[in-house]
């Protein structure tokens, strides 16, 4: 479950409301392709780690009750792949 925080601009303050994003992991896997997946992604999960290993860095991000491995090209400056991993011990 992703949350972030959208403002609201009133006068001279600005108020900040929570907006959570639940998918489930069928429902990411159908989406309409890969660019959609990486868009959700990058818009709505939260980076539980990262790593880079020579000209790849692994980020992985929780999206939802799943987890997401986006790999990207440093050299090119792209996602390169992606892994998806279902979190079994959310049915538990």
């Amino acid at each position: 479950m992703k949350s972030f925080q959208r403002p609201i601009k009133l006068k001279q303050s600005t108020l900040y409301y929570s907006i959570t994003m639940i998918i489930s992991y069928y429902d990411f896997q159908n989406l309409t392709d890969r660019q959609a997946q990486y868009d959700f992604v990058l818009a709505h999960g939260h980076i539980i780690s990262e790593r880079t290993v020579s000209q790849l860095r692994y980020v992985l991000y929780e999206v939802s009750n799943f987890s997401v491995e986006l790999i990207y090209d440093i050299t090119n400056d792209k996602i390169n792949g992606m892994n998806l991993f279902e979190n079994k011990s959310h049915y538990k």
